[in-house]
């Protein structure tokens, strides 16, 4: 590193810097730089001068690595975000991975869906199975920060259920007397499955859950495992309509 380089964030084998007013990226051994189409704006990720990813609609990253070091935090993107030195290296990285083009409000779905899943809690786990709960996204807007408060409990309504079969990922969604299964990938969600005549188990029951407690549903009795059998026989038989007695019945 140059006596005129000012490190922004470094981990393992990342590091984001400023050099003379300008970004840089040490990632896995390669040098990122970065350009700018004002216009959109839309920012250029460069590897070695060769353009390795655009993002539309997003910032100039060497004014952002520069508000970095001033404030602490990004400017506020055309989305409403904002990113701590950490949370905009990770965003970077992201692009490099797995973009060659893509728009801000999309890599910061799928930045966010990473976000929740690393954080997530899980509740059981078995054979090709893995059932829990999404974890929170850090929000690095000061507004927020400074009315959060680190007792406040996380209510049921704000818990998001995912289940993991065969390593397809679900998200679990209750509509009236319908339980959804999302398939969940690249920050967004698509309606896979369904099982039908299934009262409001999620959100009735999801303190149980996550201490894998067992709880009355109906005249049953359920806990973890019986639940997560239901919802991999819908995922592993194939069928997009379920009704959820009658998979009761074959199990």
């Amino acid at each position: 590193m140059s006596h005129d380089e000012t490190v922004i964030y470094e981990h393992d084998d990342t590091r984001l810097s400023c050099k003379d007013g300008k970004g840089e990226l040490l990632y896995r051994g390669k040098i990122y730089t970065f350009g700018c189409q004002p216009y959109e704006p839309m920012a250029i990720i460069l590897e070695d001068g060769n353009t390795k990813a655009y993002i539309h609609n997003a910032f100039d990253i060497d004014w952002e690595c520069r508000q970095l070091l001033e404030k602490g935090l990004t400017g506020r993107t055309i989305t409403g975000n904002y990113y701590n030195a950490e949370h905009f290296c990770g965003l970077i990285i992201l692009a490099i991975d797995k973009f060659v083009e893509c728009s801000i409000d999309e890599l910061e779905d799928e930045y966010e869906d990473m976000l929740s899943f690393d954080n997530r809690a899980v509740y059981y786990t078995a054979e090709g199975v893995e059932f829990g709960r999404y974890g929170e996204v850090p929000d690095d807007d000061p507004a927020v920060a400074d009315n959060h408060d680190d007792d406040d409990e996380i209510l049921p309504e704000d818990q998001e259920l995912y289940i993991m079969v065969d390593e397809v990922e679900y998200a679990l969604s209750q509509e009236k007397q319908s339980l959804h299964l999302l398939k969940r990938h690249g920050g967004k969600k698509k309606d896979h499955i369904h099982i039908h005549q299934m009262p409001d188990i999620v959100n009735d029951h999801i303190n149980e859950m996550s201490k894998n407690e067992e709880f009355q549903f109906g005249k049953d009795i359920y806990n973890d495992v019986k639940f997560c059998k239901i919802l991999t026989y819908a995922v592993r038989t194939g069928t997009k309509n379920y009704n959820f007695r009658e998979i009761e019945k074959r199990l």
